[in-house]
Formats: structure tokens, sequence, C-alpha cells
């Protein structure tokens, strides 16, 4: 075993960027960083759950997409098992990502169970981990009966320096354990992500599909900007998914849940479209008004509040909102072809014909464009032989 060094160069370095705690969690705003599709709170683990440790700063019990899943803590380092950092807590949330795939949920069926997560705290009050309360931890969640373990922090040095850590590690084998590679580029190690130990993992970091400049030399290499919701666009999120599954009344709940977290265009304008869809156009209109009172250079607000306008006969206001939404956008098919619409219910078919024939120039199989052109060419007829 190495000797023993002074507390200093015993100390280490949480890996991975991450924001500041109460963007993660902020107890007094309710202010969360949530993961998609992940249940507020999950469903407790089940007897058979997978026991997965998680050796860091300690996780945040109270965050809305862990409370129900720490089923043990204790601190090795600093005053309390709770996380004052954010790091433990962001590394929990990812490594129980997956779990909200409804994919895997599906393929385990009656198997599937939210991980149930043993907490351990190795870092001071100030963040900063400690070599000796790492080997402590492994050796604790190991009686904790964990069967993955994951290590997002590391210590720069050389092999000999953490015979004591590798051992540690090593002499659990039933734990697969993950370490992350680090941040300081592929030519430096970090332990325990180093070890060469048939029951660990080095994982190195991908961005935007590539292995980052910064991250360490991983055996595999997992993405670190998969995506995290406020509250607003967590219930966006699902409104949107149980729209598209025709389920609009869970959708209309979502979408309203998403406005009470924060006044968003993307639920206002999702509430309107059904309400078209219902033909309640009062209420579309007023959705719409409000989406365009947040975001008013909005090209598809005002193409659709310019259908409202018509399905309504308000054919001078179509024109308007219609107009403004090839302003915005001059690709907007739809807007393009309502617009011809508005105008042949104005009578003036030669305008309205011109917007048929740019849009037929550009996509000739637009729906029922055809039909829109023979009534146009019709009406110009009937004006001629006037």
């Amino acid at each position: 075993m190495a000797a023993q060094n002074d507390d200093s160069q015993r100390n280490g370095v949480l890996l991975g960027d991450f924001p500041p705690i109460n963007e993660i969690y902020d107890r007094e705003s309710g202010r969360a960083m949530l993961i998609p599709g992940l249940p507020l709170p999950p469903s407790a683990p089940g007897e058979d759950a997978i026991r997965m440790g998680i050796i860091d700063s300690g996780v945040m019990a109270d965050h809305p997409q862990l409370t129900t899943l720490i089923v043990a803590e204790k601190a090795f380092a600093g005053s309390e098992t709770v996380d004052r950092i954010g790091h433990g807590t962001l590394v929990a949330l990812q490594s129980v990502r997956n779990h909200a795939d409804p994919e895997i949920q599906k393929l385990l069926g009656d198997k599937f169970s939210y991980p149930a997560i043993v907490s351990a705290r190795v870092t001071d009050d100030f963040g900063v981990p400690n070599v000796d309360a790492v080997i402590a931890a492994v050796d604790w969640i190991a009686s904790q009966r964990v069967k993955v373990a994951n290590l997002s922090l590391g210590f720069l040095g050389e092999a000999d320096e953490y015979t004591d850590l590798c051992e540690a590690i090593a002499r659990h084998p039933d734990i697969f354990f993950t370490a992350a590679a680090g941040n300081f580029g592929p030519e430096v190690k970090v332990y325990p992500s180093a070890c060469s130990i048939k029951n660990l993992m080095s994982i190195g970091e991908v961005r935007g599909g590539i292995p980052a400049e910064s991250s360490g030399q991983g055996q595999i290499y997992a993405p670190t900007d998969l995506p995290f919701f406020t509250f607003w666009e967590y219930y966006l999120d699902l409104g949107n998914q149980a729209a598209q599954e025709r389920d609009f009344s869970k959708a209309r709940e979502n979408y309203h849940r998403s406005i009470e977290a924060e006044n968003n265009v993307g639920a206002l304008f999702q509430l309107g479209l059904l309400d078209i869809y219902d033909n309640d156009l009062a209420s579309a209109e007023g959705y719409l008004v409000s989406a365009l009172g947040l975001e008013p250079t909005l090209a598809i607000l005002h193409a659709h509040l310019g259908i409202v306008r018509f399905m309504e006969g308000r054919f001078e206001e179509a024109e308007i909102h219609l107009r403004k939404a090839l302003e915005l956008d001059t690709g907007d098919q739809m807007a393009a072809f309502n617009l011809g619409q508005t105008l042949l219910n104005l009578n003036r078919p030669r305008e309205a014909m011109d917007f048929f024939e740019q849009l037929r120039n550009r996509n000739p199989d637009y729906p029922r464009l055809n039909d829109a052109i023979a009534a146009a060419t019709a009406r110009l007829d009937s004006e001629l032989q006037e």
C-alpha cells in the first residue's frame, strides 16, 4: 500500500461542469433542473430495484425527482450528508436519466423499477473530495448491497500514490464502478479512472457528438450535454407527448401546469391549436393574442391568428396577420395559402392567384392548392365575362 501523504496531497476535485446549486434545486423558490419524462416524484424503488451508489458531494434528497429514490446516505467528510455543492445531485439525476425512457420501461415491463440511490458524501464543506473518505465510502456502499456505483471525481498524481484507492474498488468485484476520466485532456491520468481494474470503467465526455477536447481518455464516452428542463419546459414537454398520443385532455392539463409555472409562448400556442381543433375560436384567439404579447415577431403566431380570423369571417384582420406572418417568414407556405384564400373571400382573385402561383412554384403538391387555383381561375373568368 502506498505511503500516506498529508491531507492536502490526498485531496482531489469534482469532475465535469456543473451549475450553481440554486439552479439545480432552490428550496425557497422551488426552481429545479428536471429530467424530461421522469415523474415528479418517481415511484419508490421496488424491493428488487438496482441499488446505485453515488460517491460524491452528497445528494439533495428533497429534489423533486429524487426525493423518493434515496434509500441510504452517509457522510465520510464534511459536516452533514446533504449536498451543499450541487455536483452529487446532478450526478444522481444523470444516473437515473435512462429510467425516464419509455422504451426502456416498456422493455422491462413489470420488472421495471426506478433505482434505489445510496449516497456517500466524500467532500468537505467546500466541495473537495478526499481519498481516505472515498475509500471508506467504497467499503460502506458494499455493505449497502450496491450493484453499480459512480465516481465523478478524481485525484491527480502517480499510480503508486493511489494503490489503496484502486485496491478498495478491486476488493468489491460484485460492484460495477464507473469513474469520470477527468477534465484535463487525454494525456492526463486521474484516479480512480486510471486504475486498471476489471470492475471499473473509465467514462470520457462527449459534447455535440464528439469527445470533448478537455476529456480524459475513457474506455467509453458519454454525453454530458443532454437537456434538463425547468418546470414550465417539463410540463410543456409532457403536454406535447400527450397531444401526440391524442390524449387532448391530458395535454391541456399539462399545458396549463406549464403556464402556472411560467407564462410561456409554447403552452399558450398549443392551447390555441387545441381550441382551433375544437372550433372554440374565442378561446383560441385569447391564447394566441396572449402569446403574441410575449413574442410579437413570431411568424407562426400571426399565421394561426390569421386562421382564426379567417374562420370567424373577419377577413380584413386575417389578411393583416397572414401578411405579417409572411413578412416575418417568407417561406411560410401555410400562411401563403391561407392569405390566398383570404383574398379570394375579399373578392381579390388576381392577388389570390399571385400567391397560389408562387406557392405552386415552391410546392406543387401543397394540399388543396389545385382546387384553390381552380376557384381563383373561375372567379377571374367570371370577372372577364362581366
